[in-house]
């Protein structure tokens, strides 16, 4: 799942120097998906039912079917 990002596209704008270290190193992306869908479970309690709405959404419809299992792993924790 994990995909290298090519920055030479980018360095066509913008000079390699210039660019943050975040975005020339590329990191590891499983941490950060994994706390976004936890943070879109969280938000499936929230008192406002717009976003519980919208988080139900984006869960149902919008998440990729490769993040399937991350979703039902966090659900059941």
């Amino acid at each position: 799942m994990e995909q290298d990002f090519d920055v030479t596209a980018l360095t066509k704008v913008i000079p390699l120097h210039s660019l943050p270290d975040k975005i020339r190193v590329a990191e590891n992306p499983l941490p950060l998906i994994e706390g976004f869908v936890s943070n879109l479970i969280n938000l499936l309690v929230a008192g406002d039912i717009q976003i519980r709405d919208i988080v139900r959404e984006a869960l149902g419809t919008e998440l990729s079917p490769r993040l399937y299992i991350k979703l039902l792993r966090n659900l059941e924790e």
